[in-house]
């Protein structure tokens, strides 16, 4: 047997039980059967939906019947993100992180068995395309598992999935189980780079790693970024909290009567918005479209000034928005909204 093919196949073998040995090594967890509520010692209360996981060291405030014990594996944690889906970033970084163990460990029992060439060719260093292969879906395994670490949390409001429920249709699906473009791409060109790649390195394994063309790299890359763009904007979910003034007049024939609306995340910047520029939320207040005047950002909070619609009637009313991404924003307290007193208009002089 030719030595790269040795090697190879040694390697082969070597990434397979590594990832028998992340089957194998399992962790106990602790599954809601219903929802639960518990509240820890000097702490405040938790709720828990069914299917989610239960701290072990609260099992003890609740009822034995409210929670099941499951096994799961490190490769489940390896791929599975906080919200119990199939993490599209993490997935591609687990596949790309084994390509590259795989090519790394041939060479090397090659290079042991006397066929050098291969070893010696990857002491010029690793090819900068590499690099970003392995940065960009790094960086978006980071921002994806931050998301979604924040909205399992309850920071953003999204739903978390019950344990168990994980499946690969997930890793181009939406939570709500729909297809989504821009994992579609960062899924499909990243499985062509890395099929390139592993062809490449069989059929010329004497010159080592194969230079990625820039073509193929570029279209990995942009789709990591274009995947961690729209993980950004979707982080934190917008959020309205203040109206300034808390009081004004409608706008009439006459006046232009203005407000500024205060929130976080509101604002769609130009950096990852289509076309490259910013977009503005949708305010209505007192159930009225408010026509945006401009948009600042002051110290990360978001100002948007609008006019109060002439059609609005006097007393307190609420004002609203709507991110440009369709991504309603939430009010303070768990609330919708923010509050505005519309003035009554003075009466006209006799």
């Amino acid at each position: 047997m030719q030595d790269d093919t040795f090697g190879m196949l040694v390697a082969l073998a070597f990434v397979l039980a590594v990832w028998g040995l992340l089957t194998l090594i399992r962790r106990t967890v602790y599954v809601a059967t219903a929802a639960v509520t518990y509240t820890p010692v000097g702490g405040v209360e938790q709720h828990v939906p069914k299917g989610s996981l239960i701290p072990e060291s609260a099992t003890a405030l609740v009822l034995a019947e409210e929670y099941r014990k499951r096994s799961l594996s490190l490769l489940r944690f390896l791929i599975v993100g906080k919200d119990n889906r199939v993490s599209t970033s993490k997935t591609v970084m687990f596949a790309w992180t084994f390509a590259i163990v795989w090519g790394l460990v041939a060479t090397m029992l090659a290079y042991w068995r006397g066929d050098t060439a291969g070893w010696t060719a990857l002491q010029g260093g690793l090819q900068e395309e590499y690099l970003i292969l392995l940065g960009g879906p790094y960086a978006a395994a980071v921002l994806a598992k931050y998301k979604a670490t924040a909205d399992a949390e309850g920071e953003a409001g999204k739903t978390v999935a019950p344990v168990g429920t994980a499946a690969p249709s997930q890793l181009v699906a939406d939570d709500r189980g729909e297809g989504d473009i821009g994992d579609l791409q960062y899924v499909l060109f990243n499985f062509i780079a890395l099929v390139w790649f592993v062809v490449t390195l069989i059929r010329a394994f004497d010159e080592g790693f194969p230079d990625v063309p820039p073509l193929l790299a570029g279209l990995a890359l942009t789709s990591a970024t274009g995947y961690s763009a729209k993980k950004l904007i979707s982080q934190a979910g917008p959020q309205i909290t203040a109206v300034q003034p808390t009081a004004a007049w409608p706008t009439t024939a006459t006046l232009s009567s203005q407000v500024e609306v205060l929130g976080r995340n509101l604002v769609v910047p130009a950096d990852v918005a289509p076309g490259g520029t910013a977009l503005a939320p949708t305010v209505d207040i007192g159930g009225f479209p408010a026509e945006v005047a401009s948009t600042t950002n002051v110290l990360g909070t978001d100002r948007v000034t609008v006019k109060v619609p002439q059609e609005v009637t006097p007393g307190p009313v609420k004002v609203t928005a709507v991110r440009a991404d369709g991504v309603a924003a939430t009010g303070p307290h768990g609330t919708d909204s923010v509050t505005l007193t519309i003035r009554q208009p003075p009466a006209a002089p006799l």
